[in-house]
């Protein structure tokens, strides 16, 4: 989903749930990332400790239940992504004691961190070599700049930002058009109606057609094929790019 659709789905979900209605989310892990959203139960697929803490964090998040939210961790036919396995298998093997332990303790989470840390070793937590810049020590002969171009906190591959039809979105985008004095203040307004794709993503669409340059505006590209955006899902999968209505290309 674009920002604005996300936040507008959130608002609706705690409405609902100040207005007391019964409601079921199913969600990506995005919601782990300190959404303020409040329910009795939550259901979390295997995964490491700490992601399963943040899920936790989403139930009965502002004490207002009688006794205690209820977590509840479930295994699913479904094949983990590689980078779940580990620190998955992990937890499992936390949880596999004669007794449960208590997920919440601060001793739990340090046996968890120092065994996915030294299962992963020094090299693959320094792929990119940064110590080296700071060796041999005592000698305060540090190479700081080359550690700054070496260290990204989050490494992403090329991404490109596509405009999505939802809300006022294409509209702003037919403004920009005519106003070309104006595109900086109209790409700020866009920002909330943008999804960014990984490049492989982004180049399904190209090859169907799906999207097409913005006239006049070398920013984000604009989604052609409209029927790949969905109002529950947001954009989906780019390989659906080419089987549509050619009526949904008319914009």
């Amino acid at each position: 989903m674009c920002a604005q659709h996300r936040l507008n789905v959130l608002g609706e979900i705690r409405k609902k749930r100040m207005n007391g209605k019964r409601i079921i989310v199913v969600s990506t892990s995005l919601v782990e990332a300190g959404v303020d959203i409040d329910f009795p139960v939550v259901y979390r697929e295997a995964a490491g400790l700490d992601s399963i803490a943040q899920a936790a964090g989403r139930c009965n998040r502002e004490g207002a239940l009688a006794s205690p939210g209820k977590t509840i961790l479930f295994r699913s036919d479904s094949k983990l992504p590689g980078y779940v396995v580990q620190p998955a298998s992990i937890t499992q093997e936390l949880l596999s004691g004669e007794e449960t332990p208590d997920l919440t303790s601060p001793e739990i989470h340090k046996r968890y961190f120092l065994q996915r840390y030294w299962t992963l070793g020094h090299q693959r937590l320094d792929e990119d070599n940064i110590m080296d810049c700071f060796r041999p020590p005592g000698n305060f002969e540090f190479s700081y700049h080359t550690a700054a171009e070496r260290f990204w906190f989050i490494k992403k591959p090329n991404e490109y930002s596509v405009v999505v039809p939802y809300n006022e979105a294409f509209r702003l985008v037919d403004e920009m058009s005519d106003k070309k004095w104006e595109q900086r203040k109209y790409l700020r307004k866009l920002q909330r109606f943008i999804v960014d794709l990984y490049e492989h993503m982004f180049w399904v669409l190209c090859e169907n057609h799906a999207i097409r340059e913005i006239d006049g505006c070398p920013g984000p590209f604009r989604l052609i094929q409209v029927d790949l955006y969905d109002k529950n899902t947001g954009l989906i999968s780019p390989e659906a790019a080419g089987e549509c209505d050619p009526e949904s290309l008319c914009v």
